[in-house]
Protein backbone atom coordinates (compact mmCIF):
# COMPACT_ATOMS: atom_id res chain seq x y z
CA UNK A 1 0.00 0.00 0.00
CA UNK A 2 1.39 3.41 -0.96
CA UNK A 3 1.87 6.26 1.48
CA UNK A 4 -1.08 8.27 -0.01
CA UNK A 5 -3.30 5.16 0.23
CA UNK A 6 -2.30 4.75 3.88
CA UNK A 7 -3.27 8.36 4.58
CA UNK A 8 -6.54 8.00 2.64
CA UNK A 9 -7.43 4.84 4.59
CA UNK A 10 -6.55 6.39 7.95
CA UNK A 11 -8.80 9.37 7.28
CA UNK A 12 -11.59 7.16 5.95
CA UNK A 13 -11.52 5.12 9.18
CA UNK A 14 -11.88 8.37 11.16
CA UNK A 15 -14.86 9.45 9.08
CA UNK A 16 -12.89 12.14 7.26
CA UNK A 17 -13.21 10.69 3.76
CA UNK A 18 -15.23 13.69 2.51
CA UNK A 19 -12.02 15.70 2.95
CA UNK A 20 -10.61 13.79 0.01
CA UNK A 21 -13.78 13.59 -2.07
CA UNK A 22 -14.90 10.53 -4.00
CA UNK A 23 -12.60 11.05 -7.00
CA UNK A 24 -9.34 12.11 -5.45
CA UNK A 25 -6.63 12.06 -8.03
CA UNK A 26 -3.42 10.18 -7.23
CA UNK A 27 -1.13 13.11 -8.08
CA UNK A 28 -2.98 15.30 -5.62
CA UNK A 29 -2.74 12.61 -2.97
CA UNK A 30 0.99 12.15 -3.58
CA UNK A 31 1.59 15.91 -3.51
CA UNK A 32 -0.30 16.50 -0.25
CA UNK A 33 0.11 13.20 1.58
CA UNK A 34 3.06 14.44 3.61
CA UNK A 35 1.18 17.57 4.73
CA UNK A 36 -1.88 15.52 5.65
CA UNK A 37 0.31 13.04 7.52
CA UNK A 38 1.90 15.93 9.44
CA UNK A 39 -1.49 17.41 10.31
CA UNK A 40 -2.65 14.01 11.55
CA UNK A 41 0.26 13.80 13.97
CA UNK A 42 0.01 17.47 14.94
CA UNK A 43 -3.57 16.83 16.05
CA UNK A 44 -2.10 14.69 18.83
CA UNK A 45 -0.13 17.67 20.14
CA UNK A 46 -1.01 18.65 23.66
CA UNK A 47 0.41 21.47 25.73
CA UNK A 48 -0.37 22.09 29.39
CA UNK A 49 0.28 25.01 31.73
CA UNK A 50 -0.54 24.82 35.43
CA UNK A 51 -0.20 27.19 38.39
CA UNK A 52 -1.21 26.93 42.07
CA UNK A 53 -1.64 29.29 44.97
CA UNK A 54 -2.82 28.84 48.57
CA UNK A 55 -5.27 31.22 50.17
CA UNK A 56 -6.97 31.60 53.54
CA UNK A 57 -10.32 32.11 51.76
CA UNK A 58 -12.86 29.29 51.90
CA UNK A 59 -13.67 27.29 48.76
CA UNK A 60 -17.25 28.63 48.86
CA UNK A 61 -15.98 32.21 48.64
CA UNK A 62 -13.71 31.44 45.70
CA UNK A 63 -16.41 29.46 43.94
CA UNK A 64 -18.87 32.36 44.24
CA UNK A 65 -16.26 34.53 42.51
CA UNK A 66 -15.91 31.93 39.75
CA UNK A 67 -19.70 31.77 39.31
CA UNK A 68 -19.86 35.52 38.62
CA UNK A 69 -18.64 35.05 35.03
CA UNK A 70 -19.34 38.61 33.88
CA UNK A 71 -16.90 39.88 36.52
CA UNK A 72 -13.96 37.57 35.69
CA UNK A 73 -12.17 40.63 34.31
CA UNK A 74 -12.01 42.11 37.83
CA UNK A 75 -9.58 39.42 38.98
CA UNK A 76 -8.20 38.01 35.68
CA UNK A 77 -6.06 40.68 34.00
CA UNK A 78 -5.99 38.62 30.78
CA UNK A 79 -9.81 38.69 30.43
CA UNK A 80 -11.39 41.72 28.79
CA UNK A 81 -14.97 40.37 29.02
CA UNK A 82 -16.86 37.13 29.56
CA UNK A 83 -20.42 35.92 29.84
CA UNK A 84 -22.58 32.79 29.88
CA UNK A 85 -26.01 32.53 28.32
CA UNK A 86 -27.65 30.85 31.27
CA UNK A 87 -26.65 29.76 34.75
CA UNK A 88 -23.21 28.70 35.94
CA UNK A 89 -23.99 25.06 35.10
CA UNK A 90 -22.73 22.26 32.88
CA UNK A 91 -23.72 22.88 29.27
CA UNK A 92 -24.02 26.66 29.57
CA UNK A 93 -22.38 28.47 26.68
CA UNK A 94 -21.04 31.96 26.27
CA UNK A 95 -17.99 33.89 25.09
CA UNK A 96 -14.73 35.06 26.55
CA UNK A 97 -12.63 37.84 25.12
CA UNK A 98 -8.98 38.04 26.16
CA UNK A 99 -7.27 41.42 26.49
CA UNK A 100 -5.10 40.40 23.54
CA UNK A 101 -6.95 38.59 20.78
CA UNK A 102 -10.46 37.85 19.62
CA UNK A 103 -13.48 36.63 21.57
CA UNK A 104 -13.97 32.87 21.46
CA UNK A 105 -16.96 30.69 22.29
CA UNK A 106 -16.82 28.88 25.62
CA UNK A 107 -18.80 26.10 27.23
CA UNK A 108 -18.93 24.98 30.84
CA UNK A 109 -18.18 21.24 30.53
CA UNK A 110 -17.70 20.11 34.15
CA UNK A 111 -18.71 21.45 37.53
CA UNK A 112 -18.56 20.25 41.12
CA UNK A 113 -19.85 23.02 43.41
CA UNK A 114 -17.16 24.51 45.65
CA UNK A 115 -14.56 22.08 44.23
CA UNK A 116 -13.99 22.50 40.50
CA UNK A 117 -15.20 23.59 37.09
CA UNK A 118 -13.96 23.34 33.53
CA UNK A 119 -14.49 25.68 30.61
CA UNK A 120 -13.72 24.63 27.06
CA UNK A 121 -13.05 27.01 24.17
CA UNK A 122 -12.85 25.73 20.61
CA UNK A 123 -11.89 27.33 17.35
CA UNK A 124 -11.19 25.39 14.16
CA UNK A 125 -8.23 23.03 14.68
CA UNK A 126 -7.49 24.30 18.22
CA UNK A 127 -9.06 23.65 21.62
CA UNK A 128 -8.34 25.22 25.01
CA UNK A 129 -9.53 23.59 28.22
CA UNK A 130 -9.41 25.65 31.41
CA UNK A 131 -9.57 23.58 34.61
CA UNK A 132 -10.12 25.27 37.98
CA UNK A 133 -9.75 23.14 41.12
CA UNK A 134 -10.07 23.92 44.82
CA UNK A 135 -8.81 21.64 47.58
CA UNK A 136 -8.42 22.09 51.32
CA UNK A 137 -5.03 21.70 52.94
CA UNK A 138 -3.58 22.51 56.35
CA UNK A 139 -2.37 25.83 54.94
CA UNK A 140 -5.81 26.83 53.58
CA UNK A 141 -7.45 26.41 50.20
CA UNK A 142 -5.22 25.38 47.36
CA UNK A 143 -6.31 26.92 44.05
CA UNK A 144 -5.17 25.21 40.86
CA UNK A 145 -5.64 26.64 37.38
CA UNK A 146 -4.65 24.41 34.45
CA UNK A 147 -4.86 25.23 30.75
CA UNK A 148 -4.58 22.45 28.20
CA UNK A 149 -4.18 23.21 24.50
CA UNK A 150 -4.83 20.56 21.87
CA UNK A 151 -5.50 20.18 18.16
CA UNK A 152 -3.50 20.48 14.96
CA UNK A 153 -2.72 24.19 15.49
CA UNK A 154 -1.29 23.64 18.97
CA UNK A 155 2.23 23.79 17.59
CA UNK A 156 1.54 27.41 16.49
CA UNK A 157 -1.27 28.82 18.64
CA UNK A 158 -0.20 26.88 21.73
CA UNK A 159 3.10 28.71 21.71
CA UNK A 160 1.56 32.13 21.13
CA UNK A 161 -1.36 31.80 23.54
CA UNK A 162 0.69 29.62 25.89
CA UNK A 163 3.31 32.34 26.36
CA UNK A 164 0.57 34.80 27.37
CA UNK A 165 -1.04 32.26 29.71
CA UNK A 166 2.29 31.27 31.28
CA UNK A 167 3.06 34.93 31.97
CA UNK A 168 -0.43 35.88 33.16
CA UNK A 169 -1.54 32.89 35.23
CA UNK A 170 0.50 33.74 38.36
CA UNK A 171 -0.91 37.30 38.27
CA UNK A 172 -4.44 35.94 37.81
CA UNK A 173 -4.12 33.64 40.82
CA UNK A 174 -2.64 36.36 42.99
CA UNK A 175 -5.48 38.71 42.04
CA UNK A 176 -8.08 35.99 42.72
CA UNK A 177 -6.48 35.32 46.12
CA UNK A 178 -6.59 39.03 47.07
CA UNK A 179 -10.24 39.36 46.02
CA UNK A 180 -11.32 36.19 47.83
CA UNK A 181 -9.47 37.12 51.02
CA UNK A 182 -10.99 40.62 50.96
CA UNK A 183 -14.46 39.02 50.91
CA UNK A 184 -13.74 36.67 53.83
Amino acid sequence: MSFPDTIRNAYTQRGLAPFFGPNIDGDWADKYAHAIYSINYASLAIMQIEERITTSAKPETIFSIYADVERWNTWDPDTKSSFLKGPFAIGSKGRICPTKGNAVPMELTALTPNRSFTVQCKIPLFKMVFDHELSLSEAGTEVLHRVVFSGPLTFILGRIVGAQVRKGLPKTLLSLKRLAESQA
